[in-house]
Parts: C-alpha cells; structure tokens; sequence
C-alpha cells in the first residue's frame, strides 16, 4: 500500500510540476530577475501571519464547538496543540498529514477516530461556506470586485458570475448531503461500500497543495491583465508563505515539547484510516 501511495503521489507531483512549467513556459517575457526585485512590505506581512494565527485559534474554538454533543469538558486550549500541530504536518507532509489533526485530538479525549474524522468533514463544510459566502458578497454585493465585473469584457464577467452560481450550488449540495447522511447514514455508507469497494484505493489519491496559490496567479494575470506576471507570481508565493507556511515553526515546537514525529504521526493516522474503514466494514 506505501509503495502505491508513492508510486501516485509521484505521478500527481510530476503532472502539477509539468501544468507549472508549461504556464511559464507560454510566458516568453517572464523576467526572472525582476520577480526578486520587488519590495515587500513586512509590516503587512506580520499581520497576514497574525491573522492566520488568530485563524487557527479559532478553529480550535470551534471543534470544540463541534465536540459538545460528546465532549463537554473539552478545553480550548488542549485543542490548539493538535491543531497547530497538524496543519504543519499538512504543510510539511502534504495531503499524507491531513487526518494527524483528527487522529491527535481523537486520541487525547478518547473518542474514536472515525468519529472526528466526520468532525472534520463537517468543518470543510464550513471552510467551503465561509470561503463561498466572501465570494458571492464580491461579486454580486457593492465591492471592487463588482465593480471591476461592470467593466471586464463579457466572457470575463461571465465566468466570475458563473463561479459565484458554482460555489451556491456546491454548498447547496453539500449541505443536503450532510443532511442526508444525518437522517440516512447507515444506508449510504452500505450502498457505498457496495458500490465503490474494489477502487477503494483511488478514492484515497493524494492531492498536492498549491490550488489557491496556482488560481492566483491565474486571475491576477489573466483577469486583472494590468498586473505584471512577475508580480502575480511573487503574489501567489507569498500567499503560500504566509497562509500555510508560517504555522510550520509553531507546529514544530509544539511537537518536539510533546516529544512527537511527524513522520510518526503520519503511519499511526493511516493505519487507525486502515483500522476505522475495516471496522466499518464489518
């Protein structure tokens, strides 16, 4: 099963590393020098990285939230470590370290895996509605977004008025699928494991980070046409630097007070991913 996963994880990062040089590649112009020449504002830095900070604060708030029904006594701050903790394994490790957050928290209030799996499930719920909630209010309330929608030739608006119906009708469908699978879990979960066991290999594909990044850069070369590639592309770096990077050297040090690996954490959450799905299966 490793040698799979990496065999996978192999092909998905030469695919993206070659999308990443063809894009470079239809860009001729594209001064390599200038890319380094333009000036940083540290100070806006500092606070993109205290926000971010505060961001993952308060996603320990709300798993706690999240952990009520089961899990009263649960502290705020008993939950920032795995939480920190995790998102630096998912920065450093990629998608393998994805699940160290549920696994750890899962582990230090005693609750089964597969049930904060689902916690996490609930939250990408949330990411995607709150992402989609910022969107459609820029794009159809008064903003500079709107604003530039009015005067962008038609195919542009068309595709930013068609993204916003996308993200309403994904949340929408979201939504009812969790209801769905309130009221109709046990039936769902059988008719899955009936239909789609034999490939239950590709369901679990490795993805590899960078999409926010990548678009971007897209929309600030390709929408906003005005700025320079060079600079779209230092614009997505620092993006990655600073909303999924800067975790990092917290994370690290909450896992070596802890006395925790990483690359432990990792093989322990896939084999309790092993264990909960063959317990489901059963």
């Amino acid at each position: 099963m490793n040698k799979k996963r990496y065999v996978v994880s192999a092909a998905v990062f030469l695919v993206l590393a070659v999308l990443v040089y063809l894009q470079f590649r239809t860009w001729k112009n594209f001064d390599w020098a200038r890319l380094l020449q333009y000036q940083l504002s540290w100070r806006h830095i500092l606070y993109g990285v205290a926000y971010i900070y505060i961001a993952y604060f308060l996603r320990a708030v709300r798993w706690k939230i999240f952990l009520r029904p089961v899990r009263k006594d649960a502290s705020i701050l008993g939950l920032i470590s795995p939480t920190v903790i995790g998102f630096a394994g998912l920065a450093l490790l990629g998608r393998a370290g994805e699940m160290i957050r549920p696994y750890l928290i899962s582990r230090r209030q005693n609750l089964p895996f597969a049930s904060q799996i689902a916690v996490w499930a609930v939250e990408r719920i949330f990411d995607v509605g709150g992402f989609t909630v910022l969107m459609v209010a820029a794009i159809f309330l008064p903003s500079k977004l709107r604003d530039f929608t009015v005067t962008a030739p038609p195919e542009i608006r068309h595709w930013i008025h068609l993204t916003g119906y996308a993200l309403i009708a994904l949340v929408v469908g979201l939504l009812l699928g969790a209801l769905l699978i309130a009221y109709r879990g046990n039936r769902i979960a059988q008719w899955v494991e009936n239909r789609f066991a034999h490939i239950g290999s590709l369901v679990q594909l490795p993805g590899v980070g960078g999409g926010a990044q990548l678009a971007t850069i897209s929309a600030l070369d390709h929408i906003f046409d005005i700025v320079p590639k060079e600079l779209a592309v230092s614009c997505g770096i620092m993006l990655w630097l600073v909303s999924f990077v800067a975790i990092v050297p917290a994370g690290l040090l909450f896992a070596h007070h802890e006395r925790l690996s990483l690359r432990k954490l990792s093989k322990e959450t896939e084999q309790a991913e092993e264990a909960a799905a063959a317990e489901g299966s059963s």
